[in-house]
């Protein structure tokens, strides 16, 4: 089955990074395959917008890549997108108001805690794009 998106672009890599910055699309088809005769188009070339006609006059198209459509719905793409979450991880506001602790060979003082780096959650882009689709 061959399928131009409304757009023209194709989804040709499965970057993560170039999914989330809008520059893993490029001109181009999607052609669906059905390699087991299932009714389910399981293997997906990514070809390229430019075709060569052969003498015969069937056009030829570049494959630019290939993918294999896991997810069951015949909508391609790499990622998908999760919504948003705004949870917070810990409060550190309450604790800057605690005094300093003092023993009688150290001190504590946490006020230091709110600014400390083992503390905070890093970012990890799996945080905001699960895998979908894979392309080759």
């Amino acid at each position: 089955m061959f399928i131009t998106p409304e757009d023209g672009q194709v989804y040709y890599t499965s970057d993560v990074y170039a999914f989330r910055d809008g520059t893993a699309k490029t001109k181009g088809h999607y052609f669906y395959v059905d390699s087991d005769l299932n009714g389910f188009y399981e293997t997906v070339y990514i070809i390229s917008n430019l075709y060569t006609v052969s003498r015969s006059g069937t056009p030829k198209y570049d494959v630019i890549s290939i993918g294999l459509n896991y997810d069951g719905i015949h909508d391609f793409a790499p990622y998908e997108e999760l919504p948003d979450k705004n949870e917070p991880i810990s409060d550190f506001s309450n604790l800057a108001k605690e005094s300093a602790m003092f023993g009688t060979d150290w001190v504590y003082n946490f006020n230091n805690l709110e600014n400390n780096e083992l503390l905070e959650k890093k970012d990890d882009i799996w945080d905001d794009y699960k895998p979908k689709d894979q392309i080759f």
